[in-house]
């Protein structure tokens, strides 16, 4: 869920796992922020990192290839826990059979928190219409989050 607090929860266990954090649509804002979009994600900013990545998508799935690249560099590094954002449904079930096709677990989590924005866009609306293997609840103040979630990774490897 888009500002779920998912980065902040990432950045504040570091110390605690071995983490590598990628984003499906880091290719496609890397392109953007190249070509004038301003690295605001209101509502504005977010549609057209979707359109663009579904454009892309479509041409030659660069975020596909993108998160698939990672995964493989993921095996050779030192790294425990590889998370990776992805919303579109679609993309998700890709990339899970993807990860069993090289061996690895694969677990899907969806981070949500009450006062998170209602975006417009369907990448980031659409995120409820798939079947989570966790879903983790990020409403309590930080220091509490962090110390559950860490409990929840903890639990999971």
């Amino acid at each position: 869920m888009g500002t779920s607090g998912k980065d902040t929860l990432i950045e504040n266990i570091v110390s605690a796992f071995k983490i590598k954090n990628i984003s499906s649509i880091d290719p496609i804002k890397q392109m953007a922020l190249q070509y004038g979009w301003d690295g605001n994600k209101d509502q504005r900013g977010r549609f057209l990192l979707q359109e663009l990545k579904r454009i892309w998508t479509n041409y030659n799935d660069l975020s596909g290839e993108y998160i698939q690249k990672e995964s493989l560099n993921f095996q050779n590094d030192d790294n425990e826990i590889l998370f990776v954002h992805i919303r579109e449904i679609e993309n998700i079930r890709e990339f899970r059979s993807f990860i069993k096709s090289i061996s690895l677990q694969v677990y899907t989590l969806l981070v949500i928190r009450q006062d998170s924005n209602t975006w417009e866009n369907s990448s980031d609306r659409d995120i409820y219409n798939y079947n989570y293997d966790f879903i983790f609840n990020n409403d309590k103040p930080l220091k509490e989050s962090i110390i559950d979630f860490n409990n929840f990774l903890t639990n999971l490897i």
